[in-house]
C-alpha cells in the first residue's frame, strides 16, 4: 500500500533547494515543483538520460547532469536555460553538487579527474587526477565532501587548501552520505557502515547499522536534521534514529530508489521508479527493530 503523500510520479533523482522553497525530480523530464503548494510550476528543456541534480546555494541556479556528463544549468524559477556543457570527453561520472560560494559545480569522472569548474562557462577553476571516482557528496553546508578512488575520502572546501582523508571501510562504498554537521559519513558497501572524525582530526568506521549486501540494485542514503540516518531500498524506507546507540528504526514500507531531507520545509522526498513522493518530515510511522541486529 502506498502511504499517504503528494505525489511526484516517477522520480529516479530528488533534491530540495537550502531554504526548502523547491524539489527537483528527475525521471523522463525535469520537474521543479513548489513545496509548500505541493504543484509542479516548471519542467526543463529537453535532456535526455539525467541522472544528478543541485541547487545553487541561494537557489537560483539548478545544475543537472546527465549519464554522458553533459551538465545543463536552468534559472530558477523560471527554468530559462543559462549552459549547457559538454560531457563528450568526460564520461557519465559523479553527480553534480554546486560549491558552498555558488561560483562553482563539482564534479568528477571515471577516468579520475575531479574537477572545480565555472557552471556559466565550463572553465577549470581545479582539478586533482587519481583513481576512478564513482561517488561524491557534500555536507548540507557544502563545507566537507565526501568521495572515493578505491576506497573513501573526507576533504574540507576548499579542495585546494585541504588535503584528503582516508575512511577505511569494508571495500569501496557504491552510496555515501554526509551529516549535517561533516563530522559522520555513511557508507554501503559490504553492510551499511558509519564512520566518525575524531577529535585530533583523524576518521574511522566505527558502527554497522544493517547488513545491506550489493545486489544491483539502487541504494537511497541521507542524514537527517537530528542524527537520523535514511536508507531506502527495494521495498522499505528504513529511519535509523541514532546509530550511536542500540539500533531503533523506523520503516515505511515504499519502493524507493533516492532520498532527500529539507530541514527548512520539514519534508522528506523519496524517489522511485514508478512513483515519487513528497511527505511529511519526521515520518509519522511504525517503529519496527525487526531486521536490526542486536546491540553489541
Amino acid at each position: 500500500m502506498t502511504p499517504s503523500g503528494f505525489q511526484l510520479g516517477p522520480s529516479s533523482t530528488v533534491r530540495f533547494s537550502d531554504d526548502g522553497t523547491y524539489l527537483a525530480s528527475l525521471r523522463g523530464r525535469i520537474s521543479l515543483w513548489d513545496v509548500s503548494d505541493r504543484r509542479r510550476v516548471a519542467s526543463g528543456p529537453r535532456f535526455p538520460h539525467a541522472s544528478s541534480a543541485d541547487f545553487s546555494p541561494d537557489g537560483t541556479l539548478l545544475a543537472v547532469k546527465n549519464t554522458t556528463g553533459d551538465v545543463l544549468v536552468l534559472s530558477i524559477p523560471g527554468f530559462d536555460e543559462i549552459s549547457r556543457l559538454s560531457g563528450r570527453d568526460l564520461g557519465e561520472g559523479t553527480p553534480i553538487r554546486f560549491a558552498e560560494d555558488g561560483k562553482y559545480i563539482v564534479d568528477a569522472t571515471w577516468g579520475g579527474a575531479l574537477m572545480v569548474r565555472d557552471p556559466i562557462s565550463g572553465a577549470l577553476a581545479w582539478s586533482e587526477r587519481g583513481a576512478s571516482v564513482f561517488r561524491l557528496e557534500r555536507s548540507r553546508d557544502r563545507a566537507v565532501w565526501t568521495y572515493d578512488r578505491n576506497q573513501l575520502y573526507v576533504r574540507s572546501w576548499p579542495f585546494d587548501a585541504h588535503e584528503p582523508k582516508p575512511i577505511s571501510f569494508w571495500g569501496p562504498p557504491f552510496s555515501v552520505a554526509l551529516s549535517d554537521d561533516g563530522t559522520r559519513v555513511a557508507g554501503i558497501s559490504a553492510g551499511l557502515e558509519v564512520a566518525e572524525q575524531h577529535a585530533d582530526g583523524t576518521w574511522s568506521a566505527s558502527h554497522q547499522a544493517f547488513p545491506a549486501p550489493w545486489d544491483g540494485a539502487a541504494h537511497g542514503l541521507c542524514w537527517g536534521p537530528g542524527d537520523e540516518l535514511i536508507h531506502a531500498h527495494h521495498s522499505t524506507v528504513r529511519v535509523f534514529e541514532d546509530v550511536r546507540s542500540p539500533p531503533r528504526l523506523t520503516r515505511l514500507p515504499f519502493p524507493a530508489r533516492d532520498i532527500a531531507v529539507s530541514p527548512a520545509a520539514g519534508k522528506l522526498a523519496v524517489g522511485g521508479w514508478d512513483e515519487g513522493l513528497l511527505l511529511d518530515w519526521p515520518l509519522a510511522s511504525t517503529t519496527d527493530v525487526s531486521d536490526a541486529p542486536p546491540p553489541a
